[in-house]
């Protein structure tokens, strides 16, 4: 017989790579203490030694952290030692007191759920007094948890932090159950009570908009005391001047100052019969006129101003380029406004021979080239103009009586 061997299975050794901490720069917005729980984390999981976590220590610091670590190397001999002078160096003073305030003003927002804000909660416990008691702990969860589920624990109220946590939840599932089959929207009712706290009738708002326009207005504008009597004719004459008047002249009365009208007074009883004055006619003011009209009245007629495009010329009436005062190119073809250089103004007179603006001549003066040499050459208005070197001869044309003997 022969012996059966038994192979034992092949052992297959997955290599897992070492995690790297997150560096420490030790600026302000860093927290040394959560940073000591994430390298320790880290260390854990690399398997390393006390030893290990003070050598690898150098290389997750940066910045002032490094700098600190390597003036105080020689005095870290552990890693203890190392924690309690890293908390003591870079330890925020405001860190109780900053949690304190969020855990004070923490509650459950509308989409969120219950793990998570037991979880903040206890997050903010832990910094702002590490040995808090459940009640305190439960305290805080009470008050900031949904008004929904805190109506289902108060009937049975928890005493741990884990009974919280199982009550609420199985609460907030039932809500979410509810939502689903009778297609009801989380917080109806708490809309509806915010919305019947803020709805005012609507005759009130109005009421009140119109007294507070009427205080202003009554500030704003000057008091005038109401006549004590008009006759109807003094009425039917004030209608009329109203009437007769431009709008621009007619100044605001008071709103509290009713206008009386023809039908008004004639509902009042009778008074006694008193002098009437007819007001004084109007005579439309004698027409001014000024002295150049008076002067193209006489048949003096001012002369017409020439016309840029005239004057801006040279002496063979070539044009003048308005930007540089140069010929030989206009405005749009200027080279010196392509460049960017500053040229005359568009009410400057025309200039003088071989007068150019203040940037122009700047820029010729430190860069001359060719081009403005050339340039100032073509320049006007120039005193003669130069004959070309080769002059054409003279073309003659043909009358009528040489056409036909040729």
């Amino acid at each position: 017989k022969k012996a059966t061997t038994m192979t034992a299975p092949p052992v297959i050794y997955l290599p897992v790579a070492p995690r790297t901490p997150t560096p420490f720069h030790g600026e302000i917005h860093e927290d040394v203490e959560d940073w000591i729980q994430h390298y320790e984390r880290v260390a854990r999981h690399n398997g390393w030694t006390a030893e290990q976590y003070l050598q690898n220590l150098y290389f997750s610091l940066e910045g002032t952290a490094r700098h600190w670590f390597e003036n105080h190397e020689a005095a870290l001999t552990s890693w203890d030692a190392c924690v309690t002078e890293l908390k003591r160096a870079f330890m925020n003073q405001h860190r109780r007191q900053r949690a304190e305030d969020l855990l004070q003003a923490r509650t459950q927002g509308p989409n969120e759920t219950v793990t998570s804000f037991v979880e903040d909660i206890l997050r903010l416990s832990s910094r702002a007094d590490p040995q808090a008691t459940d009640e305190k702990k439960l305290r805080f969860l009470m008050r900031g948890v949904k008004s929904e589920i805190f109506g289902g624990l108060i009937r049975n109220p928890p005493t741990t932090v884990e009974e919280f946590v199982a009550e609420a939840t199985n609460i907030e599932r039932a809500l979410m159950a509810r939502a689903r089959h009778y297609h009801r929207l989380n917080d109806v009712s708490t809309l509806a009570a915010a919305s019947s706290e803020f709805s005012t009738s609507t005759d009130e708002l109005r009421e009140m908009i119109r007294q507070v326009v009427r205080e202003e207005l009554k500030k704003l504008l000057p008091a005038a005391d109401p006549p004590a009597s008009l006759s109807i004719a003094e009425v039917v004459r004030e209608e009329l001047e109203r009437a007769i008047q431009p709008r621009a002249f007619v100044n605001p009365a008071p709103l509290e100052q009713s206008t009386v009208s023809y039908a008004a007074m004639a509902r009042r009883p009778p008074q006694a019969h008193r002098q009437v004055t007819a007001p004084p006619r109007r005579e439309p003011p004698a027409p001014q006129y000024s002295r150049r009209q008076e002067d193209r009245a006489h048949g003096h007629p001012e002369p017409a101003a020439p016309r840029k495009t005239d004057v801006w010329r040279t002496a063979d009436r070539r044009p003048l380029c308005y930007h540089c005062g140069e010929a030989g190119h206009i405005y749009r073809r200027c080279p010196y406004r392509q460049l960017g250089l500053r040229g005359f103004h568009p009410n400057d007179p025309r200039p003088r021979y071989d007068e150019r603006p203040r940037d122009i001549e700047e820029y010729l003066r430190r860069s001359p080239s060719p081009v403005s040499s050339l340039r100032r050459e073509a320049r006007s208005p120039s005193p003669r103009r130069s004959a070309s070197p080769a002059p054409r001869p003279r073309r003659e044309s043909l009358s009528p009586l040489r056409r036909r003997e040729n």
